[in-house]
């Protein structure tokens, strides 16, 4: 990721040209990629330095709060969002939509009616075992 976010920056202080001569720094694209790279550096780099400053957990409970990873890609980056267990509905299985893959995810309903979820693909425990737990806590919460 890291030399895909650097090729635009190369490219204009090179002057790289494509085979028909054109300038692949005056592209469009290439400025908008220029723009958009530092950003998704940052946050791919805070939600990476997140994961590891909690032992490597994207899912727990904390202080009668319940703290995970969002989706990839929201800005600004939360790194970890975080729900009081009383404010929490429900807990159900859910599957994030994509252009190619679906991710099986956890949706989190709130008492308000706000609704959120967070990807389970690489979590270390299957979704269901993830899900069983949440609803023991909320059990014991309410």
């Amino acid at each position: 990721m890291v030399l895909s976010a650097l090729f635009p920056v190369w490219a204009m202080v090179t002057g790289f040209r494509q085979q028909d001569g054109t300038e692949t720094a005056h592209d469009w694209v290439m400025w908008l990629l220029v723009l958009l790279a530092p950003l998704l550096l940052v946050q791919a780099a805070a939600m990476v330095r997140a994961v590891f400053l909690n032992s490597g957990r994207a899912v727990w409970i904390s202080d009668g709060r319940l703290f995970y990873a969002p989706m990839f890609g929201r800005w600004p980056p939360s790194f970890f969002a975080s729900h009081a267990l009383d404010e929490i509905d429900r807990v159900s299985p859910g599957i994030i939509p994509g252009v190619r893959l679906r991710f099986k995810s956890i949706e989190i309903y709130l008492k308000t009616g706000g609704q959120y979820n967070f990807p389970t693909r690489f979590l270390e425990e299957s979704r269901d075992v993830v899900l069983e737990r949440l609803n023991q806590a909320l059990a014991a919460q309410h």
